[in-house]
């Protein structure tokens, strides 16, 4: 199974207005919890959220279309990944069938469970980190109370709003969040995700790895990239 189709599995679903592709606009339910025999991915959330519907898993979230034969469409032309609820019983799809070009998986609708029994078992799987480090959050968005904090909230809006744009440099970006002297004085998440939800940052950290030598190198904390961390942290 490959990684790209791991990470469609927490998708955004909308409605199309035009063409074959008919909107969701039946009596039949979608949303729930669906569970599937994958190791890595044992739960997919469907739910409500900002007047969308989303599909949420430890992998992501992701943009996709229903249509009134419970077909799924991802929005994203960039991926190759098809779906089909089926076995609709007392009003409830029971199951999801997804393909893409190396696989076919089933998931089937789970018991619904409270919002800290989910993330655990979400993320129940020997290849999620167990542990996270602590964090400030808020459900959607804030500003700080701070009146000794200044910053120009009305360009931050603006950011955020080129955030929740499906296009752009900034385009569906999922979370925003400034702070100013180790405080936080902004955070919004949008696009889908909320501040409980963990966030894979992987390249991210490399980055933002790269970003630190560098800065150690300037400011002459580094004397190059060859040295020895038991040289630089001996008492480790």
């Amino acid at each position: 199974m490959s990684r790209t189709l791991f990470a469609v599995f927490v998708l955004t679903v909308t409605s199309l207005t035009s063409g074959c592709f008919e909107p969701q606009n039946n009596a039949i339910k979608f949303h729930g919890i669906y569970t599937t025999e994958l190791a890595n991915l044992p739960l997919i959330q469907i739910y409500h959220q900002d007047d969308r519907d989303y599909l949420r898993s430890a992998w992501g979230v992701f943009a996709i279309d229903v249509s009134t034969q419970g077909a799924i469409k991802v929005r994203d032309s960039r991926v190759s990944i098809t779906g089909q609820f089926g076995d609709a019983k007392h009003g409830e799809y029971q199951s999801i069938v997804f393909k893409d070009e190396e696989a076919i998986y089933q998931a089937t609708r789970h018991n619904a469970l409270p919002e800290h029994l989910l993330l655990d078992k979400m993320y129940d799987s020997p290849e999620w980190f167990t542990e996270v480090g602590q964090h400030q959050s808020c459900e959607f968005s804030t500003l700080s109370e701070n009146r000794e904090a200044q910053f120009d909230r009305e360009l931050i809006n603006e950011l955020a709003l080129l955030g929740e744009k499906s296009s752009g440099p900034f385009g569906k970006t999922n979370s925003l969040l400034i702070a100013q002297k180790g405080e936080i004085v902004f955070e919004k998440y949008m696009n889908g995700w909320q501040g409980a939800y963990p966030h894979s940052i992987q390249s991210v950290t490399k980055s933002l790895t790269a970003m630190m030598v560098g800065v150690a190198q300037q400011q002459g904390k580094l004397a190059n990239t060859q040295q020895k961390l038991s040289e630089l942290m001996p008492q480790y």
